[in-house]
């Protein structure tokens, strides 16, 4: 694997698909932060009705659901579900830290430090999985550099694309939402109709 932090489409093991810096930059949405809590951090489905083609437009592609807010916050609560909830959380983080200016420093170092502390140290409450490739060390918070988190970020985005992604489009709480769609219900009350994992109330 290249490790030029610049190059968009480094493959992440073999046979592994280009992710572009057009793929990793859909959205920006609040993320990260200091808070130990991924509940802290974590959009919470509103009671709404979608509008028509909002929730089908989630299966056309992952970076069409990244380009929706609502999208995002329902593929959220489905990686809470799977305890892998950090994934996006940390992607949402590196796509903040990118837009701060390179002479903001201090802010840079700040906010470096929090990502780093959050979800990519040794003792990371919330640690995400990278290979080490893109593993950054502690070190590299002192110089800090909007795109320094670019390979990790890379990483965790195809593991989303490739993996959370298709399970989130074959799931019961995605079926029922495109069914409250097309009925026009409200989508929050049909994701929460799915059992939850640990209930034992199915036959």
């Amino acid at each position: 694997m290249s490790r030029n932090t610049h190059n968009p489409g480094a493959h992440i093991g073999h046979g592994a698909l280009a992710v572009s810096d057009g793929e990793l930059n859909m959205i920006t949405t609040e993320g990260g932060g200091s808070s130990h809590s991924l509940d802290s951090n974590l959009c919470h489905p509103g009671p709404q009705h979608s509008t028509v083609g909002k929730v089908a437009s989630w299966a056309v592609s992952f970076e069409r659901l990244l380009k929706d807010p609502t999208g995002v916050c329902y593929f959220t609560a489905f990686l809470k579900s799977e305890v892998s909830a950090e994934n996006i959380l940390f992607w949402q983080a590196c796509e903040k830290f990118q837009q701060i200016q390179a002479h903001q420093k201090e802010e840079l170092k700040r906010e470096a430090r929090s990502i780093f502390d959050n979800y990519l140290s040794g003792s990371a409450f919330h640690a995400v999985n990278i290979d080490e490739t893109a593993h950054i060390n502690e070190s590299d918070l002192q110089t800090p550099k909007p795109d320094m988190f670019h390979k990790a970020q890379q990483q965790i985005f195809k593991l989303m694309k490739f993996d959370s992604y298709a399970r989130f489009i074959r799931s019961q709480h995605f079926q029922n939402c495109m069914l409250a769609e097309v009925e026009g219900a409200a989508i929050t009350r049909a994701w929460s109709q799915v059992q939850k994992p640990g209930d034992n109330t199915e036959h």
